[in-house]
């Protein structure tokens, strides 16, 4: 009994992980019904293919997009003042945009 519920785990688990794969947004999938034997024959696999996922594309437009939205020129120091400095809501600022100008130039 163990075995077959860690055998349906690993067949659901290798679904998942083709589907992510897949070139095509197909739904209906020729991985349903998966041939774990050796001497099966497989269809060309998309993992050696040069084409894509659609995840892959729709992630590198995002990337692309989210990349456009940095700001390119360096963020202005804040001023320090004896007053500033007694104020927590001013440090806490001052640290984030310390670490944003330092993230900015990386």
């Amino acid at each position: 009994a163990d075995q077959v519920i860690l055998q349906t785990k690993a067949t659901t688990f290798i679904q998942k992980l083709l589907k992510m794969q897949a070139v095509t947004d197909d739904e209906d999938l020729a991985y349903q019904d998966l041939d774990f034997s050796t001497s099966a024959s497989r269809k060309t696999s998309v993992i050696g293919s040069a084409a894509r996922p659609t995840w892959m594309k729709n992630l590198e437009a995002n990337v692309k997009q989210w990349l456009g939205i940095i700001p390119q020129e360096d963020i202005p120091v804040l001023k320090r003042t004896v007053e500033n400095i007694k104020d927590p809501l001013y440090r806490f600022f001052e640290r984030e945009v310390t670490i944003g100008r330092n993230l900015l130039k990386t």
